[in-house]
Formats: structure tokens, C-alpha cells, sequence
């Protein structure tokens, strides 16, 4: 089996927002990504026959460097009905909201659930290796942030 990368990165998976040290820990989690979910197209060459791979994207750009998001209390005992905006603080984010990457990276994703793929493990070593850690802030979005000294 002949495996050949034949495009660029999908705008999904640009890096484009991030620099620094954000830029060099989500470069190693992209390849990384790349390696085990198919970030860019590929074509595949079994006993003579070519076929296509299609990337994983999905709409959503997966690194961020700034995210927020909206919830509501919805509190009627207390009046507190109203909705709020969280900003969301850290080196960057994983967005990962719907397809493939969803499946196999959010806690409420089919791939661990139903298929014991264990995504989250791997990507944790990596984030170990540059003294970051992530932390889920909803279930398509993780904060990557530097380890906590306690």
C-alpha cells in the first residue's frame, strides 16, 4: 500500500490565527491529527489501484485562538433568565463541531462511546511534551492551556 498526500491543508485546519508557542503546540497536534484522521486529501495505491481519500473537514475551523460561547441559567426560582458570554482564556482551541473529529474528540462523541477509539489520550501526551493540558469547555471545544503547578 503506496499512500501520497495530494493537497494542501483545508482551510479547517489552518493555523493561520495562532503564533508563538500556540503555533508550534497545535503544528504537533495537527500532524499528529493528520497521521490517525486525515486532515488533507490522499490518495491510496493497493496492488495497483488508486483511490481517494477525502479529508475530514467539516465547516469548522479547528484551531482558534479565541472562543466563545453563550449559555443560559434559565433560573426561574431566582430570576436569572438571562443568557451569558464566556471568553474563553488559553493558548488556543479545538473546535471540533460535527463530522469525524467531533466523533472521535468529544466526550459525547460516538468514537469512544460506541467504538472505544481513546483520542483523548494521545493528543494529552503530546500537550505533556510542550507542559500544556487541555480542558473541555463544551463538547466541541477544548481549551489548551499550560499545565497548572499545584
Amino acid at each position: 500500500m503506496n499512500t501520497k498526500v495530494i493537497g494542501d491543508w483545508h482551510k479547517d485546519f489552518s493555523l493561520d490565527e495562532l503564533d508563538g508557542e500556540a503555533l508550534v503546540v497545535a503544528t504537533a497536534l495537527r500532524d499528529y491529527l493528520d497521521s490517525q484522521y486525515i486532515l488533507r486529501d490522499r490518495t491510496v495505491t493497493i496492488d495497483g489501484e488508486t483511490f481517494d481519500l477525502d479529508n475530514c473537514s467539516s465547516g469548522c475551523k479547528l484551531f482558534r485562538k479565541e472562543f466563545s460561547y453563550v449559555y443560559s441559567t434559565n433560573n426561574y426560582q431566582t430570576g436569572d433568565t438571562d443568557y451569558h458570554t464566556v471568553e474563553s482564556k488559553g493558548l488556543f482551541h479545538l473546535v471540533f463541531d460535527g463530522g469525524l473529529l467531533y466523533d472521535v474528540l468529544s466526550p459525547e462523541g460516538d468514537g469512544e462511546l460506541f467504538y472505544g477509539i481513546d483520542a483523548i489520550t494521545p493528543i494529552e501526551e503530546i500537550l505533556k511534551e510542550y507542559g500544556c493540558e487541555l480542558e473541555p469547555i463544551t463538547s466541541y471545544c477544548y481549551t489548551i492551556h499550560k499545565e497548572m503547578i499545584e
